[in-house]
């Protein structure tokens, strides 16, 4: 038995042991599911349910208030606008200009739309606002802005 026929033995019983191993470690392995806990509750029978997607939420305390945001309908169908009017005016709320509502003082409420992209999946801006129904008054509110799928 010379060297190379030893080296060839070596080399071959190798090759082979790669192949089973990377054939048999797959069959082996424990299937996972990797999920933020952020976005996902794990409900009682559990399947992963999406939590809302927050956009934004804050205090204002201004005469008015208007802020655009870009919205994508693969992060929720419908889009919530929530405020509790913590000033002594009521307030209007609008998504757009097309939903609105008006809250009293010491009251809270909320509205909603849809949100849809374009052609190709384009993005679309949505411009939430809340402003006093009377004239000189302020927006002394709480807001939350999130996304979700009904």
């Amino acid at each position: 038995m010379n060297l190379k026929s030893i080296f060839k033995g070596v080399t071959s019983t190798l090759i082979a042991g790669v192949i089973v191993g990377t054939c048999t470690i797959p069959a082996f392995a424990e299937s996972t599911t990797s999920v933020s806990s952020k976005n996902y509750a794990v409900t009682s029978s559990g399947e992963f349910k999406a939590l809302d997607k927050e956009v934004s939420e804050g205090s204002v305390d201004q005469s008015s208030w208007s802020r655009e945001f870009e919205l994508d309908e693969n992060d929720g169908a419908q889009v919530n606008f929530w405020i509790s009017n913590n000033g002594s005016n009521d307030i209007k709320i609008s998504i757009d200009g097309k939903v609105s509502r008006t809250i009293a003082p010491g009251k809270q409420g909320n509205i909603s739309t849809e949100v849809k992209n374009g052609w190709f999946g384009w993005t679309y801006n949505y411009t939430f606002t809340a402003s006093p129904s009377a004239q000189g008054g302020s927006v002394k509110m709480k807001y939350r802005i999130a996304q979700r799928n009904n």
